[in-house]
């Protein structure tokens, strides 16, 4: 996954420094889904002739799982090869991506966009020796996925917001991994 939140966070970087004047609304925002928290980054662009799939504006999200497993007490091995064990539950680490359009409505808008997502699951489990992670906690890597994903968002503005700089909020369904977030644009 470190490889997952190093394009994450290249991304970021590179498109926001593209976007910059053509974006009447940028954010970020946390979420929160299969018991993770998530951060992301919206963006809200006017017509470009590459990407505007059809009249209006385009949207684009950018997400990922920031807090998960300890990376040094994670295992590439069967489930099955320590049966004295106890599984505990599993973890999830995921990063996702869409592109999309935006509809302004009086006072926000609706966005549908489209794209993929990416997640890998971890089978935590407490080892009853104590050898194999922190206090016998330690992780099974049970493989990734690679999934179309939709990502719904309802924007609101007023008066009251642009006084304090913001220029809309926004809440946003991820279907997988099935994540809500929340955001600020500025």
């Amino acid at each position: 996954m470190k490889i997952q939140y190093t394009i994450f966070l290249i991304f970021i970087f590179s498109v926001s420094e593209q976007l910059k004047s053509s974006v009447p609304a940028w954010g970020f925002g946390l979420g929160y889904g299969d018991k993770n928290v998530s951060f992301n980054i919206d963006f809200i662009t006017e017509k470009q002739p590459m990407v505007n799939l059809l009249a209006g504006y385009n949207v684009f999200h950018v997400g990922a799982h920031i807090f998960g497993r300890n990376v040094d007490h994670t295992y590439d091995f069967s489930r099955d090869r320590f049966t004295e064990h106890k599984n505990l539950t599993h973890s999830y680490e995921s990063i996702w991506g869409g592109v999309g359009k935006f509809l302004p409505i009086k006072d926000g808008g609706i966005s549908l966009a489209m794209g993929l997502s990416q997640q890998t699951k971890y089978l935590k489990r407490e080892d009853i020796y104590g050898i194999l992670g922190d206090n016998g906690i330690y992780f099974i890597d049970e493989g990734s996925e690679t999934k179309f994903t939709l990502i719904l968002g309802a924007y609101y503005s007023d008066s009251y917001l642009r006084l304090m700089g913001i220029n809309k909020i926004s809440l946003n369904y991820i279907t997988f991994p099935g994540v809500i977030s929340f955001s600020i644009l500025f």
